[in-house]
C-alpha cells in the first residue's frame, strides 16, 4: 500500500517489487486523464524509492490489459474544444513520459491478458519485458478510428 491518493491504478509495493494493475475494468482499463495522472504520480514514486528495484504492470479484470485511450471522454472534450491527447507526463509529451524519453530507471514489465490496443499497446512496446498470456491481443487502432489528429 502506499500514501499515493490513486482512483483508477492499484499500486502496491512487495519488497524490492512494485506492482501496478490499471483499475478500470468495468470499462476494459480505458486510459482517462485519471489514470494518466495516477500512472505520472507512480512511475515518479517507483523512481524516487530505492528499495524498489523493478516494477510490473498488469489490467485489472482479466479481460483487458487496457483499449488505449478512453474514448467517450475523448469525445467529451472534443464536443467542448478541449481535445487533447491524454498522453503525457508533467507537461511533457508521450505516454506516461517513459515512451517518449525512455529514460525510466527501473526495469519494467509487462503482463498482459485480453486487449493491449492503442495507447496501452503503445505503453507495452516500453516495458523492458513483456509477458503475454495466449489470449492477449495487441493493436494499434487508432488509424481504423481516424484519431490520430485528435491524439
Amino acid at each position: 500500500m502506499t500514501d499515493l491518493e490513486l482512483t483508477t491504478v492499484d499500486y502496491r509495493k512487495n519488497g524490492h517489487v512494485a506492482t501496478l494493475e490499471l483499475d478500470r475494468p468495468d470499462v476494459l482499463n480505458a486510459m482517462n486523464l485519471r489514470m494518466h495522472d495516477d500512472l505520472t504520480r507512480v512511475w515518479d514514486d517507483i523512481e524516487a524509492e530505492d528499495d524498489i528495484w523493478l516494477a510490473v504492470l498488469a489490467g485489472k479484470g482479466g479481460r483487458a490489459f487496457a483499449v488505449g485511450q478512453d474514448l467517450k471522454e475523448l469525445a467529451g472534450r472534443i464536443d467542448d474544444g478541449t481535445a487533447r491527447s491524454s498522453f503525457g507526463s508533467a507537461g511533457k509529451p508521450g505516454y506516461p513520459r517513459i515512451t517518449e524519453r525512455f529514460s525510466f530507471a527501473k526495469p519494467l514489465i509487462a503482463k498482459v491478458s485480453g486487449y493491449a490496443l492503442g495507447g496501452a499497446f503503445e505503453l507495452v512496446l516500453a516495458c523492458d519485458t513483456v509477458v503475454a498470456s495466449s489470449d492477449a491481443e495487441f493493436g494499434l487502432t487508432e488509424a481504423r478510428l481516424d484519431l490520430g489528429h485528435h491524439a
